[in-house]
């Protein structure tokens, strides 16, 4: 991987979210008056700020406000001297600065990993490497997806999962090398709901339609509801909660959970975003 280099970023203040107990939206309660679901423009903070992009690689504030010169010199490095590991990418953990920084593989079942994450770690605050097409859900803190990594129903399949607040969606990032049935799920971003989605249907065997449950957004293809009977994520898996604003990145794929707004993800150029309240939006 070439190291980022720095760019100028705009500064802006951090909000407070509102304060709100857990529902079955995957959020707060929301009135039917409410928003129509879908992404709206948050305040901007330093959380997910972009210092700078090259190679096909960005380097982001994954928490706290980092000057972009530092988190840049800190990175550069990290990869430069850091062990590599297969494919030349960063392999052990060093320190930098004060900054305890660790390599993120994203292994996939029987084969190298062919993408990864750099992520430094200082008094709170964390700056991270994530793929350049990525486009982040919102603003926020990004987690580390190191303990969320599950294997999933097949021989190749790796699940990088997590549930909301409210305990009412279960979602993961799903990655397939073979993109084969036979080894599992295909790739992509997966969510399922504990009751049915208002306002949307699928086709089901036999030509009924049915109440959706679920969105799947398969790699590089727009997000499509689904059923409860397809059952795309391993029910033996047990995610940790994605606590509201932040957001969980692995391999390209991001996802993050709004009080209101309910779950959404980004992928390959795509998006959803669903609640039990508003329901499903996609592109």
């Amino acid at each position: 991987m070439t190291t980022p280099t720095a760019a100028g970023t705009a500064e802006s203040a951090q909000t407070e979210p509102a304060p709100s107990a857990p529902s079955d939206a995957g959020g707060a309660e929301a009135s039917p008056s409410s928003t129509a679901a879908g992404p709206s423009a948050p305040e901007r903070t330093p959380e997910g700020r972009r210092c700078s992009e090259k190679a096909g690689w960005a380097l982001v504030i994954a928490q706290g406000d980092v000057p972009c010169e530092e988190a840049t010199k800190v990175m550069f490095a990290y990869e430069r001297d850091a062990e590599p590991a297969p494919g030349r990418v960063p392999g052990e953990d060093l320190e930098v600065d004060g900054w305890a920084c660790e390599p993120i593989l994203f292994a996939r079942m029987g084969y190298e990993p062919d993408t990864y994450s750099s992520r430094c770690e200082k008094d709170g605050a964390a700056i991270m490497t994530i793929e350049a097409a990525t486009e982040l859900p919102s603003d926020g803190p990004i987690v580390t997806p190191t303990g969320r990594s599950t294997s999933g129903y097949g021989r190749k399949e790796v699940q990088w999962g997590f549930i909301s607040p409210s305990g009412t969606w279960s979602c993961a990032i799903i990655d397939n090398p073979t993109n084969d049935p036979g080894d599992g799920l295909r790739p992509g971003v997966e969510c399922e709901g504990h009751k049915d989605i208002p306002g949307t249907s699928v086709l089901a065997d036999g030509g009924a339609m049915i109440e959706a449950n679920g969105v799947a957004m398969r790699a590089d293809s727009p997000p499509e509801p689904i059923s409860a009977a397809e059952k795309l994520i391993d029910p033996e898996n047990t995610f940790v909660p994605l606590e509201y604003g932040q957001i969980l990145y692995a391999r390209g794929a991001a996802c993050t959970v709004d009080q209101e707004r309910g779950v959404t993800c980004t992928q390959d150029g795509h998006s959803f975003t669903v609640s039990f309240v508003h329901g499903f939006e996609g592109s």
